[in-house]
């Protein structure tokens, strides 16, 4: 029999948008109890809403901080300009270049804050679509097992674990039967006269 996966280091990870800290119990919400589908079946859409919802906003986060990079950068890049020409003006020797600029941009601590926030966002993203996605699997196999429970149909794994314990059944119950001996004797040969 397989073992579901362990899930619980999920439960560790921290929803965290804008400040606010939301309930992560995925674990949980992915587990399906087989022996009340009318639960799990009532519960699915408000669970799927939620981790879609949390993916909403995360993406919504991550949108905001890309075009607040996209701003600091050109914020930085006038600054860093500027600052160049100052310096062309005391030395006019000095050369400033595009790779200059740039490198001095994505140097600047305020960029670096900003695009590891970036990234965080995009990584909490990226994690609760996996979530709905898995969400979605789950819809599907909560489908599958009501369709099963609803012909009567089960499953392999139910009907082998019913098959083994009807057989220990009647092991434990019935006495063993005598093997039949088998006989010595030849048998007898037909009469066909012409011998």
């Amino acid at each position: 029999m397989s073992s579901s996966p362990d899930l619980t280091f999920l439960q560790n990870l921290p929803i965290e948008i804008d400040g606010v800290s939301y309930p992560n119990d995925i674990a949980d919400h992915l587990r399906i109890d087989r022996t009340d589908l009318e639960e799990e079946f009532t519960t699915q859409p408000e669970r799927y809403a939620y981790y879609a919802s949390m993916e909403a906003i995360a993406k919504d986060k991550r949108a905001r901080l890309k075009h607040g990079l996209e701003l600091l950068y050109a914020q930085l890049d006038s600054e860093k300009r500027k600052e160049a020409q100052v310096l062309q003006v005391q030395n006019p020797k000095f050369k400033y270049t595009e790779k200059m600029c740039e490198n001095e941009v994505k140097g600047d601590k305020r960029y670096q804050d900003m695009l590891r926030e970036h990234l965080e966002a995009e990584r909490l993203s990226n994690l609760l679509g996996a979530w709905r996605n898995a969400m979605d699997h789950r819809r599907e196999v909560l489908i599958s097992l009501g369709a099963h429970d609803r012909t009567g149909n089960m499953s392999t794994r139910v009907l082998a674990e019913q098959a083994k314990n009807t057989l220990t059944q009647k092991a434990n119950t019935e006495p063993p039967e005598e093997p039949k001996k088998a006989s010595r004797r030849r048998p007898a040969r037909a009469a066909d006269g012409g011998n």
